[in-house]
């Protein structure tokens, strides 16, 4: 899954400038972003390209182990 990420980063139109500027070796400290093991990170959290996004949040949200228990059990 991350090699996939590392591909599509350079692809992003929200991520490839600046993943392109840190892995030419420069900073972008005033963004806060940085690379670790190829991965993007913005604030300490995992950038996730836009073609990924959809799919993390459906199976954050359907999966049987997530803590989302719909709307009846969200509603008091």
């Amino acid at each position: 899954m991350h090699e996939n990420y590392i591909e599509q980063y350079s692809q992003d139109i929200d991520f490839k400038d600046v993943y392109a500027t840190l892995s030419h070796g420069k900073q972008v400290e005033e963004l806060d972003y940085h690379v670790k093991d190829q991965l993007l990170y913005h604030f300490g959290n995992s950038c996730i390209p836009q073609t990924k996004r959809v799919k993390i949040i459906r199976e954050a949200h359907t999966s049987l182990i997530s803590s989302h228990f719909g709307v009846s059990k969200t509603v008091a």
